[in-house]
This record gives structure tokens, sequence and C-alpha cells, in this order.
């Protein structure tokens, strides 16, 4: 994957990152406003810059509001209990959210056109996620969720990492979220 396009969160970020230096936690700490540990959800006023350490199997969102946006973080297997995403979302979504996006682990499985991506898996939909969704159904939210690989590939560097930059540009694994479906697609079959 290589370097990728970041809007205007600092020099020093796309200085690191292209210096091969192995620290992810640095690299992030140096390049972001915030960066969220485990268990976390942190809003922050648009311009800001957001991101997650590697997700390593946690379950990950962005809510898109009109002046602020939200970027959180848990890790099920530390305690996340059935609603704990749902109670992260509620005071933070509103009439004019344009859309939650949640970031959970996947798997390799073809698509109908015969290349290979990455599904959610549904684990997670049915048992961690069926209570947000049904919260933002109930709003009329938007809610897009995608798939990340748990297994390396490519350019591990930014594994399941998900940020925000001061543009507003949401990325998972180094990959605008736009292109993700196009990325997966790319991956060789495993």
């Amino acid at each position: 994957m290589g370097i990728f396009r970041i809007s205007d969160t600092g020099e020093s970020f796309t200085r690191v990152a292209a210096s091969g230096q192995p620290c992810l936690r640095e690299t992030l700490n140096a390049g972001f406003d915030i960066v969220l540990g485990m268990n976390a959800a942190h809003s922050g006023m648009k311009g800001s810059s957001i991101a997650t350490y590697g997700l390593s199997g946690c379950i990950a969102g962005y809510i898109d509001n009109p002046k602020t946006h939200t970027l959180f973080h848990y890790a099920i297997e530390e305690g996340c209990h059935e609603g704990a995403i749902s109670e992260a979302l509620h005071g933070r979504v509103g009439d004019k959210t344009a859309c939650v996006h949640f970031f959970v682990p996947g798997i390799w499985a073809p698509e109908a056109d015969g290349r290979w991506g990455i599904k959610p898996e549904a684990r997670y939909l049915a048992d961690f996620l069926k209570p947000s969704l049904e919260f933002l159904n109930t709003r009329s939210v938007e809610s897009r969720i995608h798939g990340y690989a748990l297994e390396p590939h490519g350019d591990t560097r930014y594994q399941g990492t998900v940020w925000v930059d001061r543009a507003g540009d949401l990325f998972c694994e180094g990959m605008p979220v736009a292109g993700l479906a196009a990325l997966n697609r790319l991956q060789p079959k495993p």
C-alpha cells in the first residue's frame, strides 16, 4: 500500500511514516490531535484529527455530524457488553447525523463478480452491533459496515487503524473508506 494521502494532518506524520520507523504509536501521536485507546470514544470539532491504534479484532466506528465528528474503539474481549456501542451513540447521534460507519473484523469471500473481498463477520453484526443498528434505524440515520482483515496483508503498518484527518476524510488501513471495496478486491485470494 505505501504512503497515503493524509489531508492537512501535518508534515511530521508523512515524514515519520515515510521513514519506516517501527513504532505506530509514535507515528500516530505525532500526526493526530487525538489518538484513542481501548474502550473509548472521542468527539471533536470538524477540523480536528482523530485516530485509533490498530483494531486487532475490535470494533470501531465513526459518527459524522455537521459540526463534530466522533471516533470510537471497543475491544470485544475486554468487556464490550451488549449495548456498549449503542451507549456510545446516544447523545452523539442527532437529527443531522449524516452517517455512522462501523469497522469490524472480516473474512475473505468471493463477490458476485468473482473477485475476492473482505466481508464483515456475521457474529459481530448479530452479537455486538444489533442494538446500535436498531437505534440508528429508529433515528433514520444511515449506517455502513466495513470489514477489515485480521491477517496482515500488504503494508501492515496501518493494519486495522481507523482515522479521520483534519479535512474530514475517513481512512481504514491507510485507504480512504470510499476506496475500501476497491482495495479489498485487489488483494490476492488468501
